[in-house]
């Protein structure tokens, strides 16, 4: 009321314990702007009506409607919505309840029967005392002729379309060396990509010993004896691998 010139205000509550609450609140807040010369002394204090929202009339004066209407049942937001729309006054409707799931906000709010709505904001909110956490929705009342239009074009377009097929996937990089590169080989004929684990080299190009291996510099003469008199080829100790005989290979793996 105080920064957006609000000229008057009233509500309207079912229960009457918050009815009488609500009529003590305002007027302590009241009294206290008028006291820090926030508001001029002329100005009423905002009443509340107690009724259920099925009896009241209409809403009008009003320019802008507000509802926390968590937990109130589908009979009396229809209510509200129906007083809404008949309304020459109320231009916006603002409703705080928990997160609108599996519905577009402004269709759910026609159903309801407020009428063409526009969506216009929507933002989380918490309650003062408990700190549990609702969303505020924002929706501005429009003309049909409007409404149509804006249907028409939800339609129109390509992501509200039914039945649109999903957007073929496009390479985003076609000049890529890879992709060339594994289609020329996915499309040369006769060609059969081997897997890598079972590629073996060809027995006449096995690889010599790695030169990391340190390879046998001989035996001593008591090894020697043991292989028989070491190699037979060298005529002397074992060289392995200069010859590659059995002998030396055992030698080796021991």
């Amino acid at each position: 009321m105080v920064s957006i010139g609000v000229g008057s205000a009233w509500g309207v509550e079912l229960d009457r314990v918050k009815c009488d609450k609500a009529a003590a609140f305002c007027q302590n807040v009241i009294r206290q702007l008028i006291k820090q010369e926030l508001l001029g002394s002329s100005v009423e204090v905002p009443s509340v009506l107690c009724s259920p929202i099925e009896k009241v009339a209409s809403l009008e004066p009003a320019t802008h409607a507000y509802s926390f209407w968590e937990g109130v049942p589908p009979s009396g937001k229809e209510a509200f919505g129906k007083l809404f729309a008949k309304s020459r006054t109320l231009r916006a409707v603002a409703v705080v309840q928990r997160a609108i799931r599996g519905h577009e906000p402004a269709a759910m709010m026609r159903d309801l029967g407020f009428g063409p709505v526009l969506l216009i904001a929507s933002f989380p909110v918490k309650m003062s005392g408990s700190g549990r956490a609702f969303t505020a929705y924002v929706f501005t009342k429009i003309a049909p002729a409007a409404a149509n239009f804006l249907a028409n074009m939800a339609r129109a377009s390509p992501g509200g379309a039914v039945g649109t097929p999903p957007p073929k996937h496009v390479n985003p990089y076609p000049r890529s060396p890879n992709v060339g590169y594994t289609s020329r080989i996915l499309k040369s004929p006769g060609t059969e990509l081997a897997s890598p684990l079972k590629t073996r080299k060809p027995e006449e190009d096995a690889a010599q010993a790695s030169p990391a291996k340190k390879p046998c510099a001989g035996v001593t003469a008591a090894a020697a004896e043991e292989w028989g008199g070491g190699c037979a080829a060298a005529g002397g100790p074992c060289t392995w691998p200069c010859q590659g005989c059995a002998a030396g290979a055992a030698y080796q793996s021991t």
